[in-house]
């Protein structure tokens, strides 16, 4: 399979590009970043433009609400259900589809998402911070309930399980480019579902939300340089899975 071959031995090549995802065979790149941004889409029309969007969302959530009336507004949710609704509208997209590009199925990510806002709800009159703390912690919330989901073995494999069906389903392209791109992308996802949620938890931060080493650290409540030593422990991990794939 050509773009199997091109992704595990890491070589020079020519680039294209294919219904606005730039495929190329990959290079010098880091790994992670590249097969984050050629290959892994995640779920159907779940995830096109990753960074785009949450810039879009951050845009979104700046342009519906001021910074200091979001302030209040948080301090309001501890004792108003109202303002914890508005919030919850807010933040939504936000926390689902971080939780879509960790769990690969939208009823998961959607039941997963709801959890995390129950916790939020029943802790948010203990939160102090600004809009930005209440980000982090929504997504510290969001990666525990996460990694609580996939710690079992078995709610993993159904996790893996959920690529193989999708692939399955939409095996059906008379195209072998298509098909190859297909397959790439499941052996993707099935890899990063292998690893432990902690390797996961940092890939995501980092490739797919697009975050700084320090975002993630305020948001494991972590420092950035034990960030940074995780980072890379996962990359060395997700390469000895792919490696792995028969081919």
């Amino acid at each position: 399979m050509l773009f199997v071959t091109c992704v595990f031995n890491f070589g020079y090549g020519k680039s294209g590009d294919r219904s606005g995802w730039k495929i190329a065979y990959p290079g010098s790149f880091n790994i992670l970043s590249d097969l984050a941004q050629r290959f892994c889409k995640i779920h159907v029309d779940m995830v096109d433009d990753s960074h785009n969007q949450d810039k879009a969302e951050m845009k979104r959530i700046n342009l519906a609400i001021s910074e200091t009336d979001l302030t209040n507004l948080i301090y309001q949710a501890g004792h108003d259900s109202a303002a914890f609704a508005e919030l919850y509208r807010l933040h939504y997209e936000m926390v689902f589809r971080y939780c879509s590009r960790r769990l690969y199925n939208r009823h998961t990510a959607e039941d997963v998402t709801s959890t995390v806002f129950f916790k939020a709800m029943r802790k948010i009159h203990s939160f102090k911070g600004n809009p930005n703390d209440f980000r982090n912690w929504l997504y510290r919330i969001a990666t525990n309930a996460i990694n609580d989901y996939l710690r079992t073995a078995q709610k993993r494999s159904d996790a893996i399980h959920s690529v193989v069906q999708e692939y399955g389903s939409s095996h059906e392209s008379s195209d072998q480019s298509d098909d190859d791109f297909e397959a790439v992308n499941r052996i993707i996802k099935q890899a990063v579902l292998r690893l432990s949620p902690k390797y996961q938890t940092v890939i995501t931060l980092r490739y797919f939300e697009k975050m700084k080493l320090t975002e993630i650290a305020g948001i494991l409540a972590s420092k950035p340089a034990t960030i940074r030593g995780r980072l890379s422990r996962a990359l060395d991990a997700l390469r000895k899975e792919l490696k792995a794939v028969p081919r």
